[in-house]
């Protein structure tokens, strides 16, 4: 949910300060539509309009007009990384298969409840009568109406242009960004650690105030949101979110954005520790092999030790060093856990190593 308002000069919560290249994506397609916005990657993406395929600049049009210069699916792909999808590899398999209505609720922010939307999706005549104050206090019912009835089409262009885009230009925006983003999470963390958890959500955005245990927009007081009933905070650090104030609760999970300076990202220093764990995580063959076979496909600890020939035992200090470095993933999955391999993140570590020396 895009808040548009200008930057203006309770019981404790579990804050929990992300990165993610799937929510970067959609961060990203917002400045695209709007160069100006992101000064620091306007030239980069005034190319990328120019050097456009026709039939990708038509879907990217349609797109940026049914989703609000695509605030709408950044809202989406926050819910969809919610629900386990953190990878561009996840992502990109995940997305074409979405059914419609968890489509249509992740695009509403999930104002409108998954029954209601099944009732629409069943009965396409009473789209045309459905009503919804929130959702009218948000995008509009036009708009909204507009996404139910075209859910196929919208749905369908995303992940055609979503996987375009990924191939030829932002996978190599992540490769230069990403292992620095990680870096700047570590430095969040420590920040966090320092203060109050009210106060670290106040310095997401200087339109942002802790008020009576509820998180509210300064210029919008309507808009806020009582800390006490969400179970928990994810703050995603980004590249790409500008001045712009960005926040939206799915089922009980509170999102905002915190901007990231290009400054930040062009450090030396950022990320050196996370750049040390990486090396140290593919110190060994057994590694590279743990991760060939997670890029193969998620696996759980004893279905890895079976296919190396190695103890249970041996597998889960590996695996535990990985994590470190942020390159696996453990996804519960009933009564297993499963390690997906964060493929994005190895790339981005790597680019960042060949490019580390020159910088």
């Amino acid at each position: 949910m895009l808040i548009n308002s200008p930057a203006a000069s309770g019981g404790k919560q579990r804050v929990r300060i992300k990165y993610s290249p799937i929510v970067e994506i959609a961060s990203s397609l917002h400045c695209l539509e709007r160069p100006e916005s992101c000064p620091q990657f306007e030239e980069t993406f005034q190319k990328v309009l120019r050097d456009m395929p026709p039939e990708m600049r038509s879907d990217f049009d349609y797109l940026s007009e049914v989703t609000v210069s695509w605030t709408l699916a950044i809202d989406l792909f926050c819910y969809l990384e919610q629900h386990e999808i953190e990878s561009a590899k996840g992502l990109l398999a995940a997305f074409p298969k979405l059914s419609d209505i968890e489509f249509i609720y992740g695009m509403l922010s999930g104002l409108a409840p998954k029954r209601t939307i099944g009732r629409l999706v069943k009965q396409p005549q009473a789209v045309s009568t459905w009503s919804d104050n929130a959702i009218e206090n948000f995008i509009g019912m036009g708009l909204a109406r507009r996404i139910v009835a075209e859910s196929s089409q919208i749905h369908e262009r995303m992940a055609r242009f979503l996987k375009w885009y990924w191939d030829n230009v932002f996978e190599e925006i992540w490769r230069s960004i990403g292992a620095a983003e990680i870096g700047c999470m570590g430095v969040e963390k420590k920040v966090l650690a320092a203060m109050s958890e009210s106060a670290y959500l106040e310095t997401c955005h200087p339109g942002l105030k802790v008020v009576r245990g509820s998180l509210t927009v300064v210029d919008v007081p309507e808009c806020s949101w009582q800390l006490g009933d969400v179970e928990s905070i994810d703050v995603f650090l980004s590249a790409f979110s500008g001045s712009s104030l960005i926040v939206n609760q799915f089922d009980g999970v509170l999102t905002l954005f915190k901007r990231i300076a290009v400054v930040d990202l062009e450090s030396d220093d950022i990320g050196l520790e996370e750049l040390a764990e990486f090396l140290k995580s593919i110190s060994s063959s057994t590694k590279f092999q743990i991760l060939k076979e997670l890029y193969n496909s998620p696996k759980t600890t004893k279905e890895l030790a079976e296919a190396l020939d190695m103890a249970p035992s041996s597998i889960s200090e590996h695996l535990k060093t990985l994590r470190a470095a942020e390159l696996l993933y453990p996804q519960r999955v009933k009564n297993s856990v499963y390690n997906r391999f964060l493929y994005e993140n190895y790339q981005a570590f790597a680019s960042r190593l060949l490019t580390y020396f020159d910088q």
